[in-house]
């Protein structure tokens, strides 16, 4: 009996029906008696934030205790402060784009007395509202009272992720004795569960496709390209929403989570879509960003077939794909009649094959979100479709910044951007007493704002109206586009003739400081890392995913690295959005020994300028010294060209005898001579950069020892 009585039994519970496929709500409860007690059950952050919340006690301190436990602070230990309600400064100063708490008369008003009812889940009902400058919402109403901590992580994930194909957070109403409510943009073509399911309208293979790159961009985003990397876990078509222009919109951040560190973790409240949900979270509440890779191929199932992947008497979408005997004629069946044309077949069977990759059991061959999307670009790419196009998005137009009187209301609705007056620049850079930097643009202080955040402060030179410009172009690039290598703006004052910005502090300066003064404690693992990021940075900035931006030359200087030495890209003055197959004329800002000599003679912003750019600051890593005459370039080059290697031209601090060194080293060295090709055409894109430069330290080094790294470098330059 007492053998019995200490068995552990699993218990399922909570599993509900949604609307668009079951949702498996469940929570696992390990019970068992020893010595005659029962075994406490561990309560969650948010539960314990619930329990302290309900008997009068802070929720902070409770999420504080947690978070000691960890090396940094994370999204979600903002729960307790966000459930309080007491102060959202510091909160609201991390998320991508003003939040507005609401009344519940407000979302009365909102809603006109929630007359117009769009959707309904297991949380409650989705109403349409309008806010007073005319933007249609949809506003979620819970339905229970102790929602308080799925609405807080909800508010706090969402509010983390800034993208064009995510559905914008507009706010959200906690008061006491209302519901509580999310506000986001309204999307006015219904979910793509509705158009693939519920409706008989025609839908060309290239909006389907289109439809899916936009979902794997944001994925990408998502997974590898934020500070905190995000799970959304319940991809499905239902959570696909579509605008005007059918535009996909990913939506209902329920129970989406954070990987702190990117790093795989488990769990045993296991939620979601069941028919959606990767096998291996719902047998061992592994929770990945693989958990959404596998989510998305059931997706193109979907938009490929125009079948649900699950009907009741029949084989399942998944099994019917993945089967070893469903290639060929039995495969070719399940495709949609309306695009399964001969001229279609070729791309259709492509997507259908990244589809199963994706549904991989094996969640080390499913690939990577971003390098999925590249994939499945580049299968569309050539592609000749039979159906009709999908029409042509139009860009953002960044002219909204050119002589406007107004810019400062308009600046000042451009998401989390704050607008400092000079008084509180003033006092928080204690008048300018701490000069970081000078360059020929502007000066750098740095400030310590309120909440004790340190901030740099970039303050121009007196300039004429193209200086301006450039500013303002600096300034809508960082408050519209957000990775976790890019310095993020936190505000900018309007008062002076060219805008002030104030950016994030980076603790180590630049990359230039630490090759100059201390090349030799800066180890191999160190300089990949730095190499690595920054490229998946650039690879971001050039992506369709932002409209297409031309960053400039960059310089080591532009490279900053914070306490953990990780890159941040910073300096947008020379940057421009491109338009594809038109010149740009690009000011030359800076004379540097980094900008590429087509780009001097011509002035014209492209891709590959960037490029260039990028090679001479693999060279910069490698050689361990900063490019100081017009022959940095060329040496390299005429060293591989004479003798196949680049040895001779390697810092011989990380060098040393291995013979893995010197083959990581060669390899960053070739990359870097393709990058500086004379000819454009034959240097590569960003992106394989990023990719090769990720695969080459992912073979070769891990996180931990480049955290080693960092805090040797930290400890031998104190000496």
């Amino acid at each position: 009996m007492a053998a019995a009585a200490t068995l552990d039994a699993v218990r399922w519970v909570g599993v509900g029906i949604g609307r668009h496929g079951r949702d498996l709500g469940g929570r696992r409860e390990r019970i068992g008696e020893r010595g005659g007690r029962r075994k406490r059950r561990r309560m969650t952050d948010g539960q314990i934030g619930i329990w302290r919340v309900k008997n009068g006690h802070s929720v902070g301190d409770a999420l504080r205790e947690d978070r000691s436990r960890h090396t940094m602070e994370v999204p979600e230990s903002k729960l307790g402060d966000f459930i309080q309600g007491d102060d959202r400064a510091k909160w609201r100063a991390d998320s991508n784009h003003n939040i507005t708490k609401f009344t519940g008369d407000e979302i009365k008003r909102i809603t006109d007395n929630y007359s117009t009812v769009i959707g309904k889940g297991g949380f409650g009902q989705v109403y349409k509202g309008v806010l007073d400058d005319n933007r249609v919402v949809a506003v979620k109403r819970y339905i229970f009272e102790d929602s308080m901590e799925d609405l807080a992580k909800e508010v706090i994930a969402h509010s983390q992720v800034n993208h064009k194909n995510v559905v914008r957070l507009v706010g959200y109403s906690i008061e006491q004795n209302n519901a509580l409510m999310v506000v986001t943009e309204y999307a006015s073509k219904g979910s793509l569960h509705d158009i693939l399911h519920q409706s008989d309208t025609p839908i060309s293979l290239d909006t389907r496709l289109c439809i899916a790159i936009q979902c794997a961009e944001a994925l990408g985003y998502m997974h590898s390209s934020m500070y905190t990397p995000i799970v959304h876990g319940d991809i499905k078509p239902s959570n696909i929403l579509l605008d005007d222009n059918l535009d996909a919109k990913i939506s209902d951040f329920g129970i989406s989570r954070f990987l702190y560190g990117g790093k795989t973790r488990h769990t045993k409240n296991v939620k979601g879509s069941i028919d959606y949900m990767d096998p291996i979270l719902f047998r061992d509440g592994t929770q990945s960003s693989k958990n959404d890779v596998y989510s998305f191929g059931a997706v193109l199932l979907e938009l490929i077939t125009r079948k649900r992947i699950k009907e009741e008497g029949k084989v399942s979408l998944i099994t019917s794909f993945t089967e070893p005997d469903s290639e060929g004629k039995r495969m070719k069946d399940l495709f949609d009649a309306n695009i399964a044309s001969v001229s279609n077949m070729k791309i259709i069977n492509q997507i259908g094959k990244l589809a199963t990759k994706c549904l991989a059991m094996d969640m080390k061959k499913r690939l990577k979100m971003n390098i999925l999307f590249e994939k499945y670009k580049q299968s569309t790419r050539n592609a000749s479709y039979g159906s009709t196009k999908h029409p042509k998005k139009k860009k953002k137009s960044f002219a909204i910044f050119k002589h406007n009187s107004g810019n400062s209301k308009l600046l000042a609705k451009l998401g989390a951007v704050r607008i400092f007056t000079k008084k509180e620049l003033k006092k928080f850079t204690m008048d300018y007493s701490c000069l970081l930097l000078k360059d020929g643009l502007a000066e750098y202080h740095r400030g310590i704002l309120e909440d004790n955040t340190l901030v740099t402060v970039k303050t121009p030179y007196d300039g004429d109206e193209s200086l301006k410009n450039c500013f303002l172009m600096e300034m809508m690039i960082l408050s519209h586009i957000s990775h976790k290598n890019m310095v993020k703006l936190l505000g900018c004052c309007l008062e002076a003739n060219i805008p002030i910005l104030v950016h994030e502090y980076t603790a180590k300066g630049s990359l230039s400081d630490i090759v100059h003064h201390q090349p030799g404690y800066f180890s191999l693992a160190l300089r990949l890392k730095i190499a690595s990021e920054t490229a998946e940075a650039l690879a971001h900035i050039h992506s369709s995913t932002v409209g297409g931006i031309v960053h400039g030359p960059l310089t080591p200087y532009d490279v900053l690295l914070d306490e953990n030495f990780m890159p941040m890209v910073s300096c947008f003055l020379s940057s421009r959005s491109i338009t594809k197959d038109k010149d740009h004329i690009v000011p030359v800002l800076r004379m540097t020994r980094c900008n590429d000599p087509v780009y001097m003679q011509t002035g014209m912003a492209k891709n590959e300028s960037f490029v260039y750019s990028f090679g001479v600051i693999l060279m910069v890593l490698i050689r361990g010294r900063m490019p100081k005459d017009h022959n940095f370039v060329s040496e390299f080059i005429q060293a591989y060209e004479a003798e196949d290697s680049g040895e001779r031209m390697f810092h011989l601090s990380i060098t040393g005898d291995q013979e893995d060194r010197m083959a990581i080293l060669e390899e960053m060295g070739r990359m870097a001579v393709r990058c500086v090709s004379p000819e454009e055409d034959g240097r590569p894109t960003m992106a394989e950069v990023a990719e090769r430069l990720e695969l080459l330290r992912s073979q070769n080094f891990d996180s931990a020892v480049e955290d080693h790294d960092a805090h040797t470098y930290a400890w031998r330059k104190s000496l």
